[in-house]
């Protein structure tokens, strides 16, 4: 989904990306959906490792060490793969400045590792108190989050309003005096990726994980699929009520004058999707038998994958890729399909074959104590 949903964002030409065309109105819903499943997924399986052994100690559980390992790869690479090594070449020997305001952009390595991070503290307090469920406590970390995105839409479409009025000239970035790369991580110039958006998503994964771990004996029972599925069902059928309703309750209770919960709608739906889709694979594992084949060291090298598609694709390190080269919105649909599975054919080929280049970015994992 990834793959195929950054090729595509590249390379199809603008007169078809509009609803008229259903194929691009049923992929533009998909690929909204994969950052959300990303998260969450990453959430899930963490955790689900994370507590393997629940009678280690936060101290003693070697997933704890490995975690805090990851969160320093993903924070490593995703500021590390932003660098342009031709446009420096090109200032140096223009003798213009060298922009470094897109190195702090905050971007999906950096929004997950910020997101294993609370995984982590969460399991830490956890492990010191044990006297609320691990589980709970993700479902309350989720819930904060979510809240905190509510008012930064909020701030967010107030400032977009205020700018398209002319009063003011660019948006007021949060926290308004802190330095750039702090502000990309919550709102600033480049957070697409802030973790207020996206963490909620990790926590909720956090949360399945726990639940999946300590039902683990009854995952393929034919109702355990079923609860992920009636579960999207509510939220696909109450949310607007309830986040209506809360948002009023909030107002009555003097904490904000006006509906907010509201803003993060979309997330919720887009949530409800993922648990559906979630409870359909479990089916699927159930049913059908997965061979430790291409396909799956397809999803345990994601990773490694995610860094070369950057570079691939998007000028990363190296300043050289295929957008905006070669792809630059210009192509058909047909040509679109085909280009985008020789791109996901071309990473089958990198997984099965290229082994020193996964020596290669294991050994400068090393060098970075991962």
């Amino acid at each position: 989904m990834m793959l195929e949903g950054h090729f595509t964002g590249a390379a199809l030409a603008a007169e078809y990306r509009t609803y008229d065309y259903t194929a691009y109105m049923i992929w533009h819903v998909i690929h909204g959906l994969t950052s959300p499943l990303f998260f969450t997924v990453s959430g899930i399986i963490f955790t689900y490792l994370l507590t393997k052994d629940k009678a280690l100690s936060f101290r003693t559980n070697p997933r704890v060490k490995k975690g805090f390992r990851r969160v320093l790869q993903l924070l490593f690479w995703g500021y590390f793969i932003q660098f342009n090594a031709r446009i420096l070449i090109e200032s140096l020997i223009q003798g213009e400045p060298y922009d470094l305001h897109w190195l702090y952009a905050f971007h999906v390595l950096q929004s997950i590792g910020f997101g294993i991070l609370t995984l982590l503290l969460i399991y830490g307090l956890w492990s010191w108190m044990k006297r609320v469920p691990l589980a709970l406590l993700y479902l309350i970390g989720a819930i904060v989050v979510f809240t905190m995105n509510d008012y930064l839409m909020l701030h967010i479409l107030e400032q977009q309003k205020l700018v398209a009025e002319g009063v003011l000239s660019q948006p007021t970035f949060i926290p308004e005096h802190a330095p750039r790369f702090i502000q990309n991580m919550i709102y600033g110039q480049w957070s697409e990726f802030s973790f207020i958006r996206y963490g909620g998503y990790t926590l909720i994964g956090g949360v399945i994980g726990c639940l999946i771990k300590s039902y683990e004996r009854y995952v393929f029972r034919w109702w355990f699929g079923l609860i992920f599925i009636m579960s999207a069902f509510v939220l696909l059928k109450y949310t607007h009520f309830i986040l209506e309703e809360g948002s009023q309750w909030a107002i009555q209770l003097g904490w904000t004058d006006r509906i907010i919960w509201l803003n993060n709608e979309p997330a919720i739906f887009g949530l409800a999707i993922i648990l559906a889709f979630l409870g359909l694979l479990i089916y699927v594992n159930k049913f059908v038998k997965m061979p430790n084949n291409l396909f799956l060291r397809m999803g345990q090298n994601t990773f490694p994958i995610y860094v070369v598609h950057v570079i691939v694709l998007y000028e990363g390190l190296f300043g050289i890729g295929l957008s905006p080269y070669l792809l630059h919105q210009n192509f058909t649909p047909l040509q679109d399909v085909m280009g985008a599975l020789a791109f996901i054919a071309f990473f089958f080929v990198m997984v099965k074959y290229i082994e020193p280049l996964e020596r290669g970015y294991k050994s400068v994992f090393k060098i970075f104590g991962a």
